[in-house]
Parts: C-alpha cells; sequence; structure tokens
C-alpha cells in the first residue's frame, strides 16, 4: 500500500542512509550490526527501533521473494530483539526469549477452555485468534457473512488499524485469503455466530462491544482482556504478559508441532514468505522436541 510504501522510504533515509550506495548483493551483516548499534546508542524510543527493524525485514522479504543474493537480515535483527526499554531511550538486555512470545499447547487449552465456559465475545475472540492464526485487526473486521460454517472457512478481506479503529479494505501486504477452520476452529465460531444471532445490536460486525461508541470490539479492549484471563488463570505468576499477536504466534507453533507443514501454516497466516513462518516458530520448539523429530526422519 502507497501509506506503509511511504512510511517505509522515510524511515530508511532517516536511519539507513549509508547503505544507499550499496547494492544487496554487497550488504554485510556488520553493516547491518552497525547501523543498529548506532541508533541505540544515539538514544532512540521502542517504537521507532521496531519501526526501523520493520523497514529492514521488508528489504529481506523482497530479497526472498525475488531470489536476490542477500545477507539474512532478519537473523542480525533477532540479535537485538533481547533489547527491552529500561528508560526513556535507554536500551539494555533482556533474557526475554522467543520462547516467551507464544503460548504453550497447555496454556492454550486452558485458555480456550475458559473461553467456553465464559462465551463473550473478547473470550472468543482470543479463542480464535489461537485457532485460526489470523491478525486481530483481521479478525476485528469480520462481519457474519465473511464466516462459512459449512464450508469451514473464513473470508479475510479487511482489517481494523490498530490506532484509528478504521477499517480499510485491504489485509497487511496484500494478503486477503480464505483461511479454513479445523474442527477447534468450528467449534468457537459456532458459538460467536450463536452469541451473534441473539443480539440485537445493529453494529455489522462479528466481534461487538456494548460498551465503545461504535459498539465494536476494538484492539485495545481485546488486549485487556488477554491479560485479564492469563491473571484470572494464574499465568501471570510465571510468563510475561502476551499481546493478542502472541496467540498467532501460538497457532503457528502448535501446527508445526502437530505436523503441518510450513506451506500449509504460511497460507493461514498470509505471510508473504517461509521465512516469516520460521520466525514465527524457530525458537519456540524446544530441545527435546527438536530432537524427538529429527528421529523421525531416520532412514536405517
Amino acid at each position: 500500500n502507497p501509506l506503509t510504501a511511504t512510511r517505509h522510504r522515510q524511515i530508511f533515509d532517516k536511519y539507513f542512509s549509508t547503505f544507499k550506495d550499496k547494492k544487496l548483493s554487497e550488504l554485510r551483516e556488520e553493516d547491518i550490526r552497525e547501523s543498529l548499534q548506532r541508533m541505540l546508542s544515539n538514544g532512540i524510543k521502542s517504537k521507532a527501533f521496531n519501526n526501523a527493524t520493520s523497514t529492514l525485514n521488508k528489504i529481506n522479504d523482497y530479497c526472498v521473494y525475488n531470489h536476490l543474493n542477500c545477507v539474512n537480515i532478519r537473523d542480525k535483527i533477532s540479535e537485538f530483539r533481547k533489547c527491552k526499554m529500561v528508560g526513556k531511550n535507554i536500551f539494555a538486555r533482556s533474557n526475554k526469549r522467543e520462547s516467551e512470545l507464544a503460548f504453550n499447547e497447555h496454556e492454550a487449552i486452558i485458555i480456550i477452555r475458559y473461553a467456553l465456559e465464559h462465551p463473550d465475545y473478547a473470550n472468543l475472540a482470543i479463542a480464535a485468534l489461537i485457532t485460526t492464526g489470523v491478525r486481530s485487526g483481521e479478525l476485528l473486521a469480520l462481519t457474519p457473512y465473511d464466516v462459512d460454517i459449512d464450508k469451514g472457512l473464513i473470508y479475510v478481506e479487511k482489517m481494523e488499524q490498530a490506532k484509528s479503529y478504521e477499517i480499510i479494505d485491504h489485509c497487511k501486504d496484500g494478503s486477503e485469503r480464505t483461511v479454513f477452520l479445523n474442527s477447534d476452529a468450528k467449534t468457537i465460531f459456532n458459538r460467536i455466530l450463536e452469541l451473534r444471532l441473539k443480539d440485537a445490536s445493529t453494529c455489522g460486525y462479528l466481534f461487538l462491544n456494548p460498551f465503545s461508541e461504535d459498539g465494536k470490539l476494538h484492539l485495545r479492549a481485546l488486549d485487556n482482556r488477554l491479560r485479564k484471563i492469563q491473571a484470572i488463570l494464574g499465568m501471570t505468576d510465571y510468563i510475561p504478559a502476551r499481546s493478542p499477536h502472541d496467540c498467532r504466534r501460538t497457532y503457528a507453533s502448535i501446527q508445526y508441532l502437530h505436523g503441518v507443514d510450513i506451506k500449509t501454516i504460511q497460507a493461514q497466516l498470509g505471510h508473504s514468505n517461509a521465512q516469516q513462518t520460521w520466525d514465527y516458530i524457530r525458537d519456540i520448539v524446544d530441545t527435546n522436541t527438536r530432537a524427538n523429530k529429527l528421529e523421525q526422519g531416520c532412514i536405517l
């Protein structure tokens, strides 16, 4: 989308102007590492740093999509993901691992069961995120007509923007798609539709919130509810707070651990390339699981 392209171009000009005279094939790991380290040393807010790394990721995606020879930029960025804000513009190393960015299967089951036992729009929306892997903005833009239980799918064609709550007529990176529902997801969406059919609200969207001005459930309320559920279920005692986007990582990792191939997961998530999907899964698979999966590949 043109607005996103313009934003990334402005970020590139601000932080990565030293790359301008280089060919992608000449870009080195040191160039990326030095540019990121320079930003941290000069003082940069967390949001600005995330926007800058997002722009680098776009360059990486472009190279992968067009089969261009370039250093793996995402791997270099991952070295800096362990940095967290400890002051207004001060970063420090964090011991947080990628495995902390998703619920494990046991935690996911507990959350889904809680949602089914306390079926309101916010609880069921969180369960839907875990069982479909769609982006939270895509989920909140659904209408009842986008759900086809008989065919076992939902049509993802729009999304809600996080800041403005505006519904836009396309998804991130042009990932409009059909998302297939497994039996878990069908159970969740059946409950959602039952709830929606009983509701007399004139709001046209699937997920409602009687306390919002437009009668619709929005991302902030969804984020607050997820934190509340974690507290109710006693998860805050041993894991950090999760975000709705971490439910997407949860879906990807659970599907992978149950033998679903990476291309199928990629299509469900709407990723433009498989590397993005691998980034969701890579460090979530623990050592024992990897060892067991590798043992299945023996041929003697």
